[in-house]
């Protein structure tokens, strides 16, 4: 089979999936709907996380990873806890759950139940299938002790006998850990440009968010795939970071906004491939 890389591919992301060879996809960038947590029914739909998980297994490479942004649905004061039990379920059938990402929410307004704690954070559960291949430490927090000397390091010459070569200094940015920082809204979620094209849409992933993953967890090249395609926010950037990309949607309308928004960033769009 070809591998459609860089096209928009329309239906269940089931059978989509089971259309696309095995080992074949070095990244998953995606954000599956969040239940009851979506007011407009028209981007909310059910899907088969058993068949899911399994064919999102089988067509990763060795080593290839799995970014599952998801946030528990509460009522009553109660969590439905549905993504630890996704996770649960993710490492019952192979993958490695390599780390639990904390998306903090910068601003934003509140929502729920105003007697308790507001949600500010969703998670990213970093999935691999083996140890991960690829992995890219962002180094964008500030050293507060940049510029000190922090050791030397030495060789030895002929002889034998240890030299001093050079001065080791703390550089003025550290690699990232398991919490990343990111507001919401224009600028942020999408581009001041793409406004109109998300009046209804809900709760988009931020595109730095999406793409600090695929910078993370992929080179240049690579294949990114989103089985919940939506707004297009990881084709999109898979793009602008020079990676390739696998669309799945089962709406119509996302396809539609998702295509607009990668337009800019590829030479060509292949035909839409009707499943």
């Amino acid at each position: 089979m070809t591998l459609p890389i860089n096209q928009f591919l329309i239906g269940d992301n089931v059978d989509v999936l089971m259309t696309i060879d095995s080992d074949s996809v070095d990244l998953v960038v995606t954000s599956p709907p969040y239940g009851k947590l979506m007011k407009n029914e028209q981007y909310c739909v059910e899907y088969n996380f058993c068949e899911l998980k399994a064919e999102l297994y089988r067509v990763l490479k060795p080593g290839g990873q799995l970014c599952w942004n998801e946030m528990d649905q509460a009522h009553d004061g109660n969590e439905s806890g549905l993504s630890f039990r996704h996770c649960i379920a993710f490492q019952d059938y192979g993958f490695n759950l390599v780390r639990t990402i904390i998306y903090a929410k910068l601003g934003g307004p509140r929502v729920g139940d105003i007697r308790l704690l507001n949600p500010s954070h969703e998670y990213i559960f970093w999935l691999s299938k083996g140890f991960p291949k690829t992995v890219n430490i962002l180094k964008d927090i500030p050293n507060i002790s940049a510029g000190r000397i922090r050791g030397f390091s030495t060789h030895r010459d002929k002889k034998g006998k240890k030299k001093l070569s050079k001065q080791l200094n703390t550089g003025d940015y550290g690699g990232r850990n398991t919490v990343w920082s990111y507001g919401t809204g224009i600028g942020n979620s999408y581009d001041a440009s793409e406004c109109k094209m998300f009046d209804n849409f809900p709760a988009p992933m931020p595109q730095k968010l999406a793409g600090d993953l695929i910078q993370s967890f992929s080179n240049p090249g690579d294949v990114v795939l989103d089985p919940f395609g939506g707004a297009g926010t990881t084709a999109k950037m898979a793009m602008k970071l020079n990676r390739n990309f696998i669309y799945i949607e089962i709406i119509p309308a996302n396809a539609i906004i998702a295509k607009k928004r990668v337009a800019p960033y590829i030479n060509k769009i292949d035909q839409w491939v009707q499943k």
